[in-house]
């Protein structure tokens, strides 16, 4: 179990966490998050630290420079009429807050208790900048697993999105630094890829699409279609309602 310690202005939802990780004093603790009301910090026991939010300028800069053109939105069919995306591996939420940014209502699910409110305060930050909080407001975030979720939602939704998130496959959008953490909290993995696309497929309405990296294999064999840029890959799965 990993150990983390915490400091600062502590949330009442720090409880939650108690059945994942093992809440330890900061000199062994394997990680250590300070609360703010400013931003939250996560730092591992090499000094490395991390601070999950969507106010950067390299990253507001890459939303706007490339807009709808990302391969991402196009993987995902912005230009169609879609209107609904559920995102089954949020992680620090840089692809499910592109999505909601650009119009999209979207439902992240994120099963590591700690990386979800770290991206549920980074998301209530948003509502001092006008530009970004609209966004905020389209996305619903859901603690829990995603195999779970996709057994049970009763709801179906225009386009289920997967990043599988193998660690061997540092992304662009996301840093190794931020990847890396992801693994070291274990957030990444857990076999049965396939059969998740397989639950997927049942849940969206029109494709599923899942990230990979440029030259990783396949998942699935019944890949529609690819979009490609210079390091990643989203393979199109169309679905019949």
């Amino acid at each position: 179990m990993v150990k983390i310690s915490v400091s600062g202005n502590i949330p009442n939802e720090i409880d939650q966490l108690k059945g994942f990780f093992n809440i330890v004093s900061r000199e062994s603790g394997d990680f250590h998050v300070h609360f703010s009301d400013e931003n939250d910090t996560l730092t591992r026991q090499d000094r490395a630290s991390i601070s999950p939010g969507f106010t950067s300028p390299i990253f507001l800069n890459r939303l706007n420079s490339m807009g709808k053109k990302q391969p991402l939105l196009k993987a995902i069919g912005i230009e169609k009429p879609i209107q609904s995306v559920l995102d089954i591996s949020m992680g620090w939420g840089v692809d499910a807050f592109t999505m909601a940014y650009f119009g999209l209502q979207v439902t992240a699910i994120e099963r590591n208790p700690l990386v979800f409110l770290l991206v549920e305060r980074a998301l209530a930050r948003l509502e001092e900048f006008e530009n970004l909080s609209e966004a905020a407001k389209r996305m619903n975030l859901v603690s829990g697993d995603s195999r779970e979720f996709l057994k049970n939602c009763g709801k179906k939704h225009d386009v289920v999105f997967y990043d599988p998130m193998f660690p061997s496959e540092f992304k662009s959008g996301v840093s190794k630094k931020e990847m890396a953490f992801l693994e070291e909290l274990d957030c990444i993995g857990g076999g049965g890829e396939e059969k998740i696309i397989n639950f997927a497929s049942q849940n969206a309405q029109k494709r599923v699409v899942v990230k990979r990296s440029k030259h990783a294999p396949q998942i699935h064999p019944n890949v529609s279609h690819s979009i490609e840029s210079k390091l990643l890959r989203y393979d199109v799965y169309l679905t019949v309602s």
